[in-house]
């Protein structure tokens, strides 16, 4: 939307606001069920904007021009030839102004938008604007209508069916009935066919209709689509549109569907020069690691079938380090081993990228969750786990220590032989047995001095015959 003047007044600010609502609206009600958390967040926003207006006036009348809405003296909307004109979409069909009351109900409201978000042009439709709007009955909204431009326009469109039956392939007859239409209609330049709204409705529609099998071929349209984009806002439409999809074959036990959906992305993501192409395509990828989808592959991961290891494993690598938190969380949820085996091969893979990130499950109330995330950050292989392990060396769990001393020791942390030999002294027999087994394996001579020391007492060898063993494994 363009406006073509500056808006001066408070009303007409939140006027433009409710038109700028209603063209989200009509878009995005095309593009999602009505179940849908978006549909349901964009009806309950636009009928905020209304209700902002009417803080001004009880009456939001506008006057609808070819390509402008008008609220008293002042041009509230300007429509361009690079969106969807919706000042042009009631008036070709003889709406000459609209008028929203106080008293309009949300329903009310609702029933609007769908008449707004009608495909006029589907042979499933067989009614106009102005008889959808009839048939609802509307008590607060209300509208008029130049009944001499449906005639005109019905004349019109009897004219051009004549001619086309006479000679369907000459291109005579298409130029001829351009040249005949009424004054006020200008032929609009020939341009790239974009991506409209009927194409993603149309997309929405048939992944839900055809479901599992036809995403391959959804696919393909998808990118179709995305190259015949004419800018940036249609890209983001089907961008979002791929994102559903990307949820929708995981919900269907197709991972594959997304998979593919990822990898051609990233080849996009490669070869665009456009900064914003880019981004917009990141954001794609990063619905890999949202909560909704992490939670799908988390359903599945505890199923008996579970996730065939090629297939997560491709998974994981869309995964950026945004995702880390919710692999801590989803590795406290999952309930089976082989889930949360899955779960740490992820995290650690993509843990590796920013051990920082990973280290803040440290803090997790859940003992198992704090000892999971060391065991990652041991299998990281980066020496600056270190100092995040070193933490956990005092925790509650006995369990947590055990996995810490053993991460110590794996990364050869010698800089905490101090605190290994503290556990020495652990109140817990498996801590003290660790902390043993991995001075010895360090062979760091103040670490085996001090566990010299301390094996030697008659005491701790009759309380702990044990520990002359671990110490000396090789």
């Amino acid at each position: 939307m363009e406006k073509t003047s500056e808006i001066n007044t408070p009303e007409g600010r939140s006027a433009s606001e409710v038109i700028a609502s209603l063209q989200r609206a009509r878009k995005n009600l095309r593009i999602y069920p009505s179940n849908n958390p978006i549909y349901k967040r964009t009806v309950e926003e636009t009928y905020k904007k209304f209700m902002e207006f009417f803080q001004y006036m009880d009456d939001l009348e506008l006057r609808i021009q070819r390509s402008e809405f008008v609220l008293g003296e002042e041009v509230v909307y300007a429509g361009t030839d690079k969106e969807e004109n919706l000042a042009l979409f009631f008036f070709r069909d003889g709406l000459r102004s609209l008028t929203f009351n106080v008293k309009m109900t949300q329903d009310e409201l609702l029933k609007f938008l769908n008449v707004m978000a009608a495909d006029l042009d589907s042979e499933d439709v067989e009614e106009d604007l102005v008889t959808l709007l009839w048939e609802k009955d509307f008590v607060s909204i209300k509208y008029k209508v130049d009944d001499s431009v449906l005639v005109e326009d019905e004349s019109f469109q009897q004219q051009a069916e004549e001619k086309a039956k006479e000679n369907p392939t000459s291109e005579g007859v298409m130029q001829q009935a351009v040249e005949e239409a009424p004054a006020d209609e200008e032929a609009a330049p020939i341009a790239p066919m974009p991506v409209t709204n009927e194409d993603l409705e149309k997309l929405a529609r048939d992944i839900e209709v055809y479901g599992k099998d036809s995403v391959e071929k959804l696919t393909d349209i998808l990118f179709d689509m995305l190259y015949a984009s004419a800018d940036i806002d249609e890209f983001k439409d089907v961008a979002r549109i791929m994102q559903n999809s990307v949820e929708y074959s995981a919900e269907n036990n197709d991972l594959k569907g997304a998979l593919k959906i990822f990898s051609r992305v990233k080849d996009v993501i490669q070869k665009s020069k456009s900064e914003k192409v880019k981004q917009t395509l990141i954001d794609v990828l990063s619905s890999a690691g949202s909560g909704g989808l992490m939670k799908i592959i988390g359903t599945r991961l505890d199923t008996k079938e579970g996730i065939k290891d090629e297939d997560f494993k491709e998974y994981v690598s869309v995964l950026g380090t945004g995702a880390i938190p919710k692999l801590i969380e989803l590795l406290g949820n999952l309930q089976t081993i082989q889930g949360r085996k899955k779960a740490i091969m992820a995290l650690t893979f993509v843990g590796r990228r920013d051990i920082k990130a990973v280290a803040k499950g440290l803090a997790d109330q859940r003992w198992f969750v704090v000892r999971n995330v060391v065991l990652v950050l041991r299998e990281t292989k980066d020496k600056k786990a270190l100092e995040y392990i070193a933490r956990a060396l005092g925790h509650e769990e006995p369990r947590v220590r055990r996995e810490a001393i053993k991460g110590i020791s794996d990364l050869k942390g010698l800089k905490y032989i101090d605190r290994l030999v503290d556990h020495l002294h652990d109140e817990d027999q498996g801590v003290k047995v660790s902390a043993a087994a991995a001075l010895g394996k360090l062979r760091n001579m103040m670490g085996l001095d001090a566990l010299i020391a301390r094996v030697t007492e008659k005491a701790m060898l009759e309380e702990d015959p044990v520990f002359l063993r671990s110490s000396s494994r090789p």
